[in-house]
């Protein structure tokens, strides 16, 4: 049994696995993980195997392998190239950027990086040609431990994690946390419409100050729930509480409590 299993495959119009990983192409390979995955916290976002494909996952397949990943890594290329693919199977999508997409299995965890045709390195060897390295802002990443179900790490150097990447070859969901929670909040101030109080409050004279109360509350706060918002609204109406002041519908997106990220 091999301590690390290494893969790769050419998707293109089809998939078309790289047979012949010699020690110098492994080397290669491993160099392109480093490149990609080293001081790439900042980067991450977390992601999650939903619920109702915890049993069909191919994450999930994997953690319950101990050798011989080869079909494992083989299904994940065929979905890759799904992924890339137009509506209705019949072409690739344009918009998406053909490249080679690597696999390092070990018993406790699953790396998969695509490379773009334009990363800058060797079709046949992988070793990096371009003088500035690696261009990261065409590599995407999944990093996955064993268990860690709720806390798969990916990487995508674009402005936001491509759907394609994340949603249909992954088949993940964003983790809510702290990260992703924050983010909603300027959405919904800036946001048109009135989506956050009840009618009752966006009826009063005093709207407006309350939201401006609102946007103060999330600047100075650590952590939003909301019983404290309320009360720093200073709501002088019996009929509203911390209960029906805001609309139901705005924990879909957002959890009703969470600490505030001020990065």
């Amino acid at each position: 049994m091999n301590d690390v299993e290494y893969y790769v495959y050419n998707i293109n119009e089809k998939v078309e696995p790289i047979e012949d990983l010699t020690d110098e192409k492994i080397q290669n390979i491993e160099n392109i993980f480093r490149k990609n995955t080293e001081s790439a916290s900042k980067d991450e976002v977390t992601y999650s195997i939903p619920e109702d494909k915890l049993d069909s996952h191919l994450l999930i397949k994997y953690s319950q392998m101990n050798e011989n990943y080869k079909e494992n890594a083989r299904a994940f290329a065929f979905d890759l190239l799904a992924a890339e693919q137009v509506k209705d199977g019949s072409k690739r999508n344009k918009q998406i950027t053909q490249g080679f997409l690597f696999f390092k299995y070990t018993q406790s965890s699953l790396l998969i990086v695509k490379l773009e045709d334009e990363a800058g390195i060797d079709k046949e060897t992988f070793a990096e040609i371009d003088k500035l390295g690696i261009r990261r802002e065409f590599c995407k990443v999944c990093i996955y431990q064993c268990g860690q179900n709720t806390s798969i790490k990916v990487i995508d150097k674009n402005i936001k994690i491509a759907e394609y990447w994340s949603t249909k070859f992954l088949k993940l969901e964003r983790t809510r946390d702290k990260f992703f929670n924050t983010e909603d909040i300027p959405n919904i101030f800036e946001n048109p419409r009135d989506e956050f109080f009840s009618q009752e409050i966006y009826a009063r004279e005093d709207s407006n100050e309350i939201k401006k109360r609102a946007r103060e509350y999330f600047l100075v706060s650590q952590k939003f729930d909301k019983e404290s918002l309320f009360q720093s609204l200073q709501i002088d109406d019996e009929n509203l509480t911390s209960d029906n002041f805001l609309q139901e519908s705005l924990f879909k997106n957002m959890d009703s409590s969470f600490f505030i990220d001020k990065n």
